[in-house]
């Protein structure tokens, strides 16, 4: 009996073992294992048959119904999202919450999306929901009009739009309010803000190809306009390719204005402008913070549009092209101004740098810069305090620094007129004879000689 109790036992444990084998065989060998491709999309993988990763199998994705809010707000990864609460426009569920495509907005280089509903059902879930709106990487024939308050735009590096971007209400007594931009935001067009309070950017990159643009074909670029009512708005770096002396209202590549109520409390690292048919940058308002401002090229063609820039005196002064002008503005501080040209042929530019008016109503305070650098060439005056031609009512300037970078002697390179208010540390130029101060009330402490 014993010998036949110890056989049973030694079967009972070689039947185990097998049966531990052939689980383990099945769990680790023969079934299908999942696998992520480049896309992130689930597919079923043997070492038998290779994988064919444009199929997703719908019980593979990755269903987000219990995510947390916040992580669907910004996760990308291609899954099972079901439309929540109050989420209009939702076509293709397998994108994640705010992803444009989730709504049917595709890059395909050819839907001008913007006659659509899809953009306004993308910006309003984003707005209402809390959805950070995403933009992957792509090519969008469209322009993006952007009226709602509390939205996140997220641009994945190398998407672009081929329209204008425009954040916009005429309602100055109801404002779009904190709208924040993430990544570059690529316009072949223009970037524009009126009435808009707290706009965080990243990047405005407007970039020159007018065989790319869509709302003014052929013309390379339009630049930025930061309109009236515009205020607090924040921004890493604003980058100009190109702008075309010919493109509706391009008066300048950079545009601060408002005339009546000019932009506020705008902080911005930096500001390049590569080249420009017209003005480089035009700057009103008050309040203002930037590190820096750098114009390559100016004056490459001429001012058309038929009524003056707003806040300028007339439309012959207006005409007169620019590397930087700035013009009733107070109570800003800029870290450095460099102009440079290449050009000496340029009929209408006028001047590198020209500091003009500065307060406007109440606010009487003036303008603040470490330094300038500028190149004249050609019919440029180099660097003017306070237009001569058209004297304003005061002209406040504190300077560190202006460098005047030529060898030549044929003009007055800095000019200081009658009615500048201005205070400089120190002038670096060729020889002092180049330098005008007609004003009793500007100082300067310091002129260098090369």
């Amino acid at each position: 009996m014993k010998n036949k109790s110890i056989n049973k036992e030694i079967i009972f444990l070689i039947v185990s073992v097998i049966a531990f084998v052939a689980m383990y065989i099945f769990a680790f060998v023969i079934k299908p294992k999942p696998v992520k491709n480049a896309g992130q999309e689930v597919v079923i993988a043997t070492e038998k048959d290779a994988p064919d990763n444009s199929e997703v199998k719908e019980n593979d994705q990755q269903d987000n119904s219990e995510a947390t809010e916040e992580e669907k707000k910004t996760n990308r990864e291609i899954g099972h999202y079901p439309a929540v609460s109050g989420e209009v426009g939702v076509l293709d569920e397998k994108y994640s919450y705010g992803d444009v495509r989730r709504y049917g907005i595709i890059p395909d280089k050819d839907t001008i999306w913007h006659n659509t509903q899809y953009i306004n059902n993308a910006f309003n879930n984003g707005s209402k929901l809390g959805f950070e709106v995403f933009f992957p990487k792509g090519f969008y024939k469209t322009q993006l009009n952007i009226s709602q308050s509390n939205l996140t735009l997220d641009f994945e590096e190398g998407s672009e739009v081929t329209g204008g971007v425009y954040i916009y209400t005429i309602d100055n007594q109801n404002k779009i309010k904190n709208v924040t931009i993430k990544g570059t935001i690529v316009t072949y067009d223009r970037f524009a803000a009126t009435n808009t309070d707290t706009l965080i950017v990243d990047t405005i990159y407007v970039k020159g190809d007018g065989s790319k643009a869509t709302d003014y074909p052929g013309i390379r670029g339009r630049g930025v306009h930061i309109y009236k009512g515009t205020t607090n708005m924040r921004c890493k770096s604003i980058i100009i390719d190109d702008i075309d002396g010919n493109g509706e209202n391009n008066c300048a590549a950079v545009q601060i204005d408002g005339y009546v109520e000019n932009p506020s409390n705008l902080s911005i690292d930096k500001i390049w402008v590569k080249k420009s048919d017209v003005h480089g940058v035009y700057l009103t308002g008050n309040g203002h913070k930037i590190g820096e401002i750098q114009v390559d090229e100016f004056g490459a063609g001429a001012n058309k549009q038929p009524q003056p820039i707003e806040d300028s005196d007339d439309l012959e002064q207006s005409q007169e092209l620019k590397g930087v002008w700035i013009n009733r503005c107070a109570d800003t501080k800029i870290g450095k101004i460099t102009v440079k040209n290449p050009d000496e042929t340029r009929k209408n530019v006028k001047y590198d740098v020209l500091l003009d008016e500065t307060g406007k109503g109440a606010n009487t305070k003036g303008v603040e810069i470490g330094e300038i650098i500028s190149n004249p060439m050609g019919k440029s005056l180099g660097v003017a305090i306070n237009d001569k031609n058209y004297p304003g009512k005061q002209c406040i300037y504190k300077i560190g620094t202006i460098t005047i970078a030529t060898d030549r002697k044929d003009k007055h390179f800095v000019n200081i007129n009658s009615k500048a208010q201005a205070t400089i540390e120190t002038i670096n130029i060729n020889d002092s004879a180049l330098v005008q101060n007609d004003s009793d009330e500007s100082t300067i402490s310091n002129i260098k000689t090369n």
